[in-house]
């Protein structure tokens, strides 16, 4: 009886083992990811609809991460980009957006040390808008639609470009 007690357990172990493999094998090996079809001139967005005040015409809202060394890098420009924005009195809302809530807390504490005023700091989820990776730039009117997309660092070339969107909505 003990016997066959024990052989009943390790079939049932080998059976329970090779369902794990086979379902880790499909889910990595055979399963076809649906890629993410970054965000576009012209989408909609509805979670950033509520992101333009009435007082403003639009906003650019950067995608940061606070593991991201090129969103740290790149904050020397989001500085200029504030006080170009104050000095022109430009309509423009500026928000750092991360992924979640709990990154919120950390990136704000990121931008202060680094001196970066934009108005709020608030957690979107980055799926939902498409975002392929940080740092990522989307300039948004108040009904969510995307004016215009910047992905990655900037070069000279785009940083003129989003300090243009300032001199145009001035």
């Amino acid at each position: 009886m003990k016997h066959k007690l024990e052989i009943a357990v390790n079939l049932s172990i080998i059976a329970l083992c090779l369902t794990a493999v086979a379902t880790f094998a499909k889910v990595h090996f055979f399963s076809s990811p649906t890629p993410l079809e970054p965000v576009a001139q012209g989408d909609v967005l509805e979670p950033v609809r509520d992101l333009v005040a009435e007082q403003e015409e639009s906003a650019l809202l950067v995608a940061l991460s606070p593991t991201c060394g090129y969103c740290t890098d790149s904050f020397p420009f989001l500085g200029r980009l504030a006080a170009e924005r104050t000095a022109r009195g430009a309509p423009v809302r500026l928000v750092a957006v991360v992924n979640s809530e709990e990154e919120m807390s950390r990136e704000r504490e990121l931008l202060n040390a680094s001196g970066v005023e934009l108005d709020d700091v608030v957690a979107v989820d980055f799926l939902s808008l498409r975002v392929p990776g940080t740092p990522t730039i989307l300039h948004v009117d108040d009904r969510g639609e995307v004016l215009n997309v910047w992905l990655g660092l900037l070069d000279e070339e785009g940083e003129r470009e989003v300090l243009q969107v300032l001199a145009t909505r001035a």
